[in-house]
């Protein structure tokens, strides 16, 4: 995990390495951080649209008052974590300043998402029913998957083949204009009427990945 921290002026790497540091839940102790080089930093800032002009001196000045941090420990699933800004942080020495102290201990909490996953749903009459045929049938991620391969995905009759024109054919997910304009999906949908009294399976590409990358962690 990474952290990108805005502040008011140039600050000390070796002091936030030494003042800051991560925590999280169920662990009784300090994680250790990182300041991450500048040049990944700066491709986080540009990929944001933090550099709105002002040539390489705007830049400069703009990479000058962020940081980018990371927690020497890969958190699991669901978990929350703190990042902690402690007292002693200090700014960075310019022409022979002083350098400014942080005096008291901040912190930010938050919590790691959780594993790439997909779920199907239909409308059914009651609970445990066979899906109606004239609803369509949805799969829905809780993360954004690129748009060519959510499309790949299909609904397959278990006596499989595909023969056109009959309820053994593979049936592709249906993208609406929005869509198809869009660089990721969340869900893909299988448009009614489907075919009656057919017992369907899912198939998925075999390189389905969501936007950063990660497999499906229940297919």
């Amino acid at each position: 995990q990474h952290f990108l921290l805005q502040l008011t002026g140039p600050v000390d790497p070796a002091s936030v390495a030494r003042q800051a540091w991560c925590e999280a839940e169920g662990l009784g102790e300090r994680i250790p951080l990182r300041v991450v080089e500048s040049a990944l930093r700066d491709q986080v800032l540009r990929r944001q649209g933090r550099f709105s002009g002002g040539g390489r001196a705007g830049e400069a000045a703009v990479a000058a008052r962020h940081v980018l941090l990371a927690c020497q420990r890969l958190f699991a699933p669901d978990a929350r974590v703190r990042l902690v800004w402690g007292a002693g942080i200090a700014s960075a020495l310019v022409g022979g300043q002083v350098p400014l102290l942080t005096r008291e201990r901040q912190q930010w909490q938050w919590q790691v998402r959780p594993r790439f996953a997909a779920e199907f749903s239909c409308e059914r009459e009651s609970a445990g029913a066979p899906c109606l045929p004239l609803r369509p049938m949805t799969l829905r991620f809780n993360a954004p998957v690129p748009r060519e391969l959510a499309a790949g995905v299909r609904l397959v009759p278990a006596a499989g083949g595909a023969t056109p024109g009959t309820a053994s054919t593979p049936i592709a997910p249906r993208l609406d204009d929005e869509d198809k304009r869009a660089t990721t999906l969340t869900e893909v949908r299988f448009a009614a009427p489907l075919p009656e009294n057919v017992r369907f399976q899912i198939t998925l590409p075999a390189e389905l990945k969501d936007e950063a990358g990660r497999p499906l962690s229940n297919a």
